[in-house]
């Protein structure tokens, strides 16, 4: 939910407005702020700076309660972790990148492989449970061959990114009022593709399962918008078939975090298990 930059010495670096990376300090409210102290090129100590600054608690709660999920109710747990569970995979591409490399058997073998010995998703959560769950993934945009086709954006990959005056003037400061349209647009370009007869929501709750959407890309910062990591959506609506999109996965393709485990781990989050 949070995390900062610092030097070897615990003196917290931010990103100032100038685009340069500054010694922070706090201000009577406990805010976070720049310095005008370039990173590196002064002894932050001589200047009277404190190690360690970081976002109260207050503050903290408040990034920790933007990031919420949907309550699951543990009746649905005797559905959902036994079984067959459906995953839509939903491939996204930002306005003018190119196409995405990852081939449908290389997804498949990520996701779907259940030969004894396969490192997949779908085989970790049938070893984990004694063979009572499998996951099968389907991706959308349909693939051509196998060629994975993706949705393209209205916009840049920079508009997702960090807002800075100078070095990204176009970057959020708010990661849900970016990702939930974007992920609403991406369902919605796929949503006749899906065959209404794909059980989505097994536990008729009205909400789909699970969705994973796989961006073309490198990850951005820790815990940035560009980061892995599993949510559910408010604020915008989107369905497939009458289902509304609620718990996702967030994953980068181009990324060395394109893995297997990370796989297994954003779903385990939906499937509700902790950080581990």
């Amino acid at each position: 939910f949070y995390n900062r930059l610092h030097d070897a010495d615990g003196y917290t670096i931010v990103q100032a407005d100038n685009g340069y990376f500054v010694y922070a300090t706090s201000d009577a409210a406990g805010n976070v702020i720049p310095t005008q102290y370039v990173a590196g090129t002064t002894d932050p100590e001589s200047l009277g700076l404190k190690p360690n600054i970081m976002i109260s608690q207050e503050e903290y709660q408040k990034k920790r309660d933007m990031m919420k999920v949907m309550d699951r109710d543990s009746k649905d747990d005797a559905v959902l972790n036994h079984g067959t569970y459906n995953n839509l995979v939903v491939f996204i591409k930002f306005k003018g990148d190119s196409d995405i490399t990852t081939t449908k058997t290389e997804i498949d073998e990520m996701f779907n492989n259940d030969g004894y010995y396969d490192i997949s998703m779908n085989n970790y959560f049938k070893k984990a449970t004694y063979n009572q769950l499998s996951m099968v993934s389907y991706c959308y945009p349909l693939p051509e061959g196998d060629k994975i086709i993706a949705y393209e954006d209205i916009y840049p990959r920079n508009y997702y990114q960090p807002y800075n005056a100078t070095t990204n003037p176009e970057g959020y400061t708010n990661q849900a009022e970016r990702e939930f349209p974007l992920l609403k647009r991406a369902i919605e370009f796929i949503a006749d593709q899906v065959p209404d007869t794909l059980n989505i929501d097994r536990n008729n709750d009205g909400f789909i399962d699970n969705v994973i959407f796989v961006v073309k890309g490198n990850v951005g910062d820790w815990s940035d918008l560009l980061w892995p990591h599993m949510w559910s959506m408010y604020g915008e609506e989107a369905y497939i078939h009458g289902k509304r999109v609620g718990t996702f996965n967030f994953q980068l393709e181009t990324s060395s975090y394109f893995t297997v485990s990370t796989l297994c781990h954003e779903m385990s989050h939906s499937m509700g298990l902790p950080d581990l």
